[in-house]
């Protein structure tokens, strides 16, 4: 099994979450409550794991996979903390999820039939 990784930066100046950058297009972050974001990957993910920073901020950061916190699997709750561990609404954060990538089986049979056929046509 393979790797796969998806990225992006958030800023919050106070009016609401904006996605600065990102690694895929249809990411999405919405405000559950003021300092708890959930972030929605657009593509369905298993195996998810987070790791968050905070951007130029003092406080403190936690990124929980959905599938530990009653989301979807393919969703991370994100909790921006003040160093007195109250949620604050704005601070700038960095994600990264990393998720487990299933290579379709398919090709690998096909591949494998075609390669076998052209076997037993030469040895005609």
């Amino acid at each position: 099994m393979a790797t796969g990784i998806a990225w992006l930066y958030v800023t919050n100046d106070g009016s609401g979450p904006q996605i600065r950058r990102t690694s895929h297009d249809g990411i999405t972050v919405t405000v559950t409550q003021p300092g708890n974001y959930t972030v929605t990957l657009p593509f369905a993910v298993s195996g998810l794991a987070a790791v968050a920073t905070l951007a130029n901020s003092v406080g403190m950061i936690t990124a929980v996979p959905g599938e530990n916190t009653g989301l979807a699997p393919n969703q991370i709750s994100v909790s921006t903390l003040t160093t007195q561990n109250q949620l604050s609404p704005v601070l700038d954060f960095s994600l990264a999820a990393f998720y487990r990538v299933r290579w379709p089986w398919w090709p690998w049979v096909v591949g494998f039939l075609a390669a076998f056929a052209l076997f037993a046509l030469a040895r005609r």
